[in-house]
């Protein structure tokens, strides 16, 4: 997969979270995700910007942004593993 196709991918699991907040999402993200991937992850769906989260969790915004681009990645490989 290449790099502009797993940016999608991300750009769509987090349009997805936005979306369906089911129970069934919510057990993968607990199950996949560590706490702090977990609190960063929801202010992103909440919107607030990755400068915002850098300042409360005392990161940069770069360092926010990896964190969530990470945390999506756990999530789509869960899902891919697991349709199999």
């Amino acid at each position: 997969m290449d790099k502009n196709s797993r940016k999608e991918l991300r750009k769509l699991v987090l349009h997805k979270a936005f979306e369906l907040k089911e129970k069934e999402y919510v057990e993968v993200v607990e199950s996949v995700l560590n706490p702090r991937e977990r609190r960063l992850l929801k202010m992103r769906i909440d919107n607030l910007t990755y400068e915002k989260i850098g300042t409360e969790f005392g990161i940069t915004r770069t360092r926010a942004h990896e964190i969530c681009t990470k945390a999506l990645d756990k999530i789509i490989k869960h899902m891919i593993w697991t349709s199999e």
